[in-house]
């Protein structure tokens, strides 16, 4: 390790405030620093990419806050910063730093409450690096590990899905550099850390060669990369050396590789690079394995075979080599050695290779296709018969069905698999299922917690995962926005724009009012005075009046005046009704809110025409309905009062003789009908009795025809 990391180490450790001696003293000042740190680089607020977690923080946070959050990064990086110089990597490591030193964190992505600095959390170390309350984490790697049908051994990240085995699922509270558990809070410490340094290894590839660990204190997010200085480091070649930081100690010098390749033949053409080299690409003329065939072919090509077959003499001198192309000897006789009859149960030992060997007679006995039968037939040539054709009882695949088939044909019944499927919403309906029940196809369709969208995974057991859409939320003017998970808009502030209100101004002093910053909302009101001053009468509580000089061309008041008798009409400024109310010794604060302003106007020429004109056509119209005498209307049936209407009307007596008669008309027509239809139903009882009587003489008859004849 070299000196000045290891001094940086040490002084990073020493630095670490002693919390029982700080925690006695009143007030406690911040952590003392051996030299001036730099501060971390600035993070632009206009641009915030998604993986930001500082964009979460609310816009409401002041001066003071960010000072502070300044001052506590420089504390956690200074001894990183003293190795490394100013222009280090240090811009993903900044703005986690930054997000947890304003005490603000985003919200936890399963259950949406924000994170404070006193809650239990775990991170994501392995990937995003993302922070979530230690309760939701738990019980989401348990629905997603034991959720399904099959117990599945690992779960995920619920932001970027990296998947930890089951043992890794977090049973308790520790710091990021994981060597505290349940860290105290503390106020002069990062949220959720243990103030020493984290100590994690910085070797993040395996093949980069570096030793060293993480020098800032216990921090949220990734490691910054080693910035320990190799003075000898090699390039990816080993042609070239030169000092470089331990980070990227591995490098291209940009010269040729020259490595030897993997043919042994020639070198490597590429630049210097990283992992094995290419294969051999040079161009040339190849034989085959066997020598009979000449191609052009690449050099990693280079050895191959032909199509044609070797053809050669085997060592017993009677067969030939049935192989294709191949390298060396053709080799052995496979017929040489220890002969069988083709059911192998009879041995030849003294058979020679070009001798067939006979049968013999007995059962052959191989196992056939199905695996539980064996070949009925005689010592044979050649293969058994692959069809089982042995009728055995069979059951279906679900066993709701046996039934005796062919060994080689497969029985299944129609019924329906009613079983639920992994997800435990939709039942399975595969025909004569065995059990294995394929998973659910659908889709989710649920709707997620951010309440905006629904699940798209397939249907599956437990909480849906979290909606991984994003939400911008800006400024008035646009230029000022971050980022937020989907369904925390709408608790989130907008954000604190530095830029200037583009909104023009309405009255005539728009290079003289102050400007002021980007904002939701109407403008401030101009304060500034106009050339003419009008006094203005403003309606405030219990029907007052006030009087204030306000800017001419922004807030004008108007007043429709009219005369006593509402003709004539005009509009005077307020200042002008409130004088003239006062000079005629009235108080405006008594005149009725209807008649503000009637009867200021004096009545003209007009308004006395049509007063006079009035008064003549009412003094005409009385003295004519006085002249013109009541008219008597003659054989005019009165209408009856409503008090008279039910009263009963008399009736004459030709009336009452007539519905009398009427009366006892309608009597003897009924009786008529009734007496027809009691006569007609006792003469049908006789005629049907008769032909009952004829019916039964006629089966008589029929039983009996001798008697009948006699």
């Amino acid at each position: 390790m070299p000196s000045s990391y290891a001094a940086a180490a040490a002084g990073s450790s020493s630095r670490k405030p002693n919390r029982t001696s700080i925690a006695a003293s009143t007030p406690r000042p911040p952590a003392p620093s051996p030299s001036p740190a730099p501060a971390p680089p600035a993070v632009n607020p206009s641009i915030i990419s998604d993986s930001d977690p500082s964009s979460y923080s609310s816009s409401s946070a002041d001066e003071a806050d960010l000072t502070a959050s300044d001052s506590a990064t420089a504390s956690v990086v200074s001894a990183y910063l003293s190795v490394a110089g100013e222009g280090a990597d240090f811009s993903k490591v900044g703005i986690f730093l930054s997000s947890a030193a304003r005490r603000r964190s985003p919200p936890c992505l399963i259950c949406f409450d924000p994170i404070r600095p006193s809650d239990p959390v775990w991170s994501c170390s392995s990937s995003c690096f993302a922070i979530l309350h230690l309760p939701c984490i738990q019980s989401w790697a348990h629905q997603s590990a034991s959720g399904a049908a099959v117990p599945c051994p690992t779960w995920g990240c619920p932001k970027c899905r990296f998947a930890y085995p089951k043992s890794e699922t977090p049973s308790s509270y520790v710091c990021f550099c994981s060597k505290t558990v349940d860290p105290a809070p503390d106020p002069w410490i990062l949220p959720h850390s243990c103030g020493d340094v984290c100590g994690r290894s910085l070797d993040v590839n395996l093949n980069s060669g570096c030793e060293h660990t993480c020098l800032l204190l216990c921090h949220p997010g990734p490691c910054p990369p080693c910035p320990a200085v190799v003075p000898n480091a090699r390039c990816f070649c080993g042609a070239h050396r030169e000092p470089r930081r331990c980070a990227h100690q591995r490098y291209s010098c940009g010269g040729k590789c020259n490595k030897r390749l993997s043919c042994g033949l020639h070198r490597c053409p590429v630049d210097c690079h990283d992992g094995p080299c290419p294969q051999c690409a040079v161009r040339g003329s190849h034989k085959c394995e066997c020598g009979e065939t000449m191609e052009e072919k690449l050099c990693f090509e280079r050895i191959f075979q032909c199509k044609r077959e070797c053809g050669g003499m085997l060592d017993c001198g009677k067969h030939r080599c049935e192989r294709g192309c191949h390298g060396g000897k053709c080799g052995e006789c496979p017929l040489r050695g220890r002969r069988t009859c083709p059911c192998g149960k009879k041995d030849y030992p003294r058979l020679e290779c070009d001798a067939e060997a006979a049968t013999c007679g007995s059962t052959c006995e191989k196992v056939l296709g199905c695996g539980r039968h064996r070949c009925p037939e005689r010592c044979h040539r050649g293969p058994c018969d692959e069809t089982c054709r042995l009728v055995i009882t069979k059951a279906c695949r679900c066993g709701g069905l046996k039934k005796e088939v062919p060994c080689y044909q497969e029985l299944t019944c129609e019924r329906k698999c009613q079983r639920s499927r992994n997800c435990g919403r939709h039942a399975c309906k595969r025909r004569c299922c065995a059990g294995d029940c394929p998973p659910c196809s659908e889709t989710c369709d649920r709707k997620l917690r951010c309440g905006n969208h629904k699940c798209l995974s397939p249907c599956h057991r437990g909480v849906c995962s979290p909606c991984p859409l994003m939400k911008t939320i800006s400024c008035a003017c646009g230029k000022t926005c971050f980022e937020v998970p989907c369904g925390t808009e709408k608790n989130q502030k907008p954000p604190k724009c530095s830029k200037k209100c583009s909104i023009p101004r309405l009255c005539r002093h728009k290079l003289e009012c102050r400007p002021h910053k980007c904002h939701y909302g109407a403008c401030p009101p101009c304060k500034l005075t106009s050339g003419k001053n009008f006094l203005v009468a403003t309606r405030v509580k219990k029907e007052n009046y006030q009087i204030a000089p306000i800017c001419a061309q922004k807030y004008v008041t108007l007043v429709n005046t009219r005369c006593a008798c509402s003709t004539l009409k005009q509009e005077w400024l307020c200042q002008d009704v409130l004088k003239e109310y006062r000079k005629s010794g009235r108080d405006p604060k008594e005149v009725p809110k209807s008649q503000f302003g009637v009867g200021l106007l004096a009545c003209g020429e007009d308004c006395k025409k049509k007063l006079k004109a009035l008064d003549s056509e009412l003094h005409l119209r009385k003295s004519q309905e006085n002249k013109s005498p009541a008219v008597e209307v003659v054989n005019v049936p009165k209408r009856r009062k409503r008090r008279d209407r039910g009263q009963e009307v008399k009736i004459s007596k030709f009336q009452e003789v007539k519905t009398y008669a009427l009366r006892v008309l309608l009597i003897i027509l009924l009786s008529i009908i009734v007496a027809a239809g009691l006569y007609l139903l006792w003469k049908g009882i006789f005629w049907l009795s008769d032909w009952m009587n004829e019916m039964e003489v006629q089966r008589a008859r029929q039983r009996h025809p001798r008697g009948a004849m006699l």
